[in-house]
């Protein structure tokens, strides 16, 4: 059974590597990860002893390389030389730590937490369906949105639509935003 807990006793657990992985007295590994209480500012530490992949339970323990271990320019993510991994802390319906299918030799970290390799493209643990060669991340304003040649991913990677498109013809330019409205909606033309 997976263990989630806020706090660990010092006297119990030690620090293994980077204030990010911790061993208790029975040789568990756990990753430290910092969560912020739903609704305020206020940072709370959770510990977590698993991970998951494919809704699958892993122990740490027995997943991850230790020595390789790190998380990836202070983002969401973290790296040893087997795998990627990314943590979710929201929306709760997402595993928090989560085995991503990107190739850790070959992963190219974008904006806007989105993820990806010559193959597969992620925003934090969710898989997209995108073309991962085309795939990059284009800034309006504060607005960041995912692009590929068929959609545009916005709000947590989900495909816009074109009633959520529309609404940025106030903050896009004319000519931006009949060139993206002509390439990704052309049935709106």
């Amino acid at each position: 059974m997976p263990v989630i807990t806020n706090t660990l006793e010092s006297h119990q657990y030690i620090l293994i590597k980077d204030d990010l992985l911790f061993k208790d007295n029975i040789n568990n590994i756990y990753l430290r990860v910092n969560e912020v209480f739903p609704g305020t500012d206020s940072l709370y530490s959770a510990y977590y002893d698993y991970l998951t992949k494919d809704g699958h339970y892993f122990s740490l323990k027995d997943i991850i390389d230790i020595d390789s271990f790190h998380q990836i320019d202070n983002t969401q993510y973290f790296k040893d030389k087997r795998a990627v991994y990314a943590y979710q802390q929201f929306p709760p319906r997402f595993d928090p730590i989560t085995i991503i299918e990107i190739n850790p030799e070959k992963f190219e970290l974008l904006p806007d937490n989105y993820i990806k390799d010559d193959k597969n493209v992620y925003w934090l643990t969710k898989k997209l369906d995108a073309d991962a060669k085309q795939f990059h991340v284009i800034k309006f304003g504060n607005m960041m949105l995912g692009v590929d040649n068929n959609h545009l991913f916005w709000s947590q990677g989900d495909i816009m639509e074109y009633k959520d498109f529309e609404p940025l013809k106030n903050i896009l330019n004319a000519t931006k935003f009949e060139k993206l409205k002509q390439q990704y909606f052309p049935e709106e033309n």
